[in-house]
Parts: structure tokens; sequence; C-alpha cells
């Protein structure tokens, strides 16, 4: 094997990281449709005046929209804080570890486990703006944050890797 077909990243993971509710994804449309719904739900039962009592000075659409708007900040935080508290509880999410891509398989080694992951382990791979991320089921996944590459040709032989190796479906920025 070559030696250039090999990638080696450390990664220490923030929330930032895994946490991005404006990523274009079903996960995130899903969460929006519902956050949005319940803004507006919220208003309607219990910020709406009657109808009879609507604001005079403001006009309504701007009273409405800044409510649903500060709602679904509330919302949105919430989610944030969750994010945030998986990580202090179970601190092995911010643990280093350092993980190299191969033909072969990715391997990922920490202080506390070592794992070596062929291909077929994934379910699906994926790229945004600022991490690739390998899912095993809906709900595990190994992130690689970009900040953790050393530079764009890194990012390309990490894009060439997954192309190459991975036989399930992938969703990559174009290089």
């Amino acid at each position: 094997m070559e030696n250039s077909k090999h990638l080696s990243v450390e990664v220490a993971l923030r929330p930032s990281d895994v946490y991005t509710p404006f990523q274009w994804n079903s996960a995130n449309i899903f969460y929006w449709v519902l956050a949005l719904a319940a803004a507006w739900i919220l208003y309607d039962l219990y910020l709406a005046p009657p109808n009879g009592m609507r604001f005079r000075q403001v006009p309504s659409w701007l009273v409405e929209g800044g409510l649903a708007i500060a709602l679904l900040t509330v919302l949105l935080g919430l989610q944030y804080l969750a994010a945030l508290r998986l990580f202090r509880k179970y601190p092995l999410f911010s643990k280093p570890r350092r993980i190299t891509f191969s033909p072969e398989g990715i391997l990922i080694e920490s202080e506390d486990a070592r794992a070596e992951c062929r291909w077929s382990v994934f379910s699906r791979i994926g790229e945004s703006s600022g991490v690739f991320f390998f899912q095993q089921t809906e709900r595990t996944a190994t992130y690689v944050p970009k900040r953790c590459l050393r530079s764009d040709q890194e990012i390309r032989l990490m894009r060439d890797l997954i192309r190459e190796n991975f036989k399930g479906r992938y969703q990559l920025w174009r290089s």
C-alpha cells in the first residue's frame, strides 16, 4: 500500500462540531418544522391577543413574527443545552483521539480504547461545511471536524479515500 493513501488526524470534539442546527438534512428539517409548529401553537394558545384587542401601534406581523422567533430561539437553545449536557455527562466525547484512514478502513485510538473498522461498518458518510461524519446507525457516528485537518490537501485526500473505498451512500462537497 502506498503511504499517500493513509491519513491520520488528531480529533478532540467540541459541542459545536456535533450541534449543527443550520445544516440542511432531514433531521434538522424535521426539528425546524416541529419547532415552528410548537412556536405557532404556543403563540396562538397563550400569547395572541383576543380578536378585538389587536395592537394598534405596531403591525401585527411584526409582533407575531417577533414572538415566534423568540419561541423558536428558546427551542433551539434547549437543543444546544442538550448537546452541552451530553459532553459534560460523557467526557469520553471530548477526549482526544487519533483517527487513521486507509483503504482497509478506519482505526480509532484513544487512551481508553482502540477500534478497527472496515468501511462496511458505516451505513452513511457525509460532509458539511465544518465536519465529516461517519454514521454507523441512526444515532451513532464518528465525527472528524475539518478544523482538525491540517490543509486543503488533507480534505481532498479524505474525500478521495471515501469515494474509492466506501461502497454505501455518501454525500461529499465537490472538490
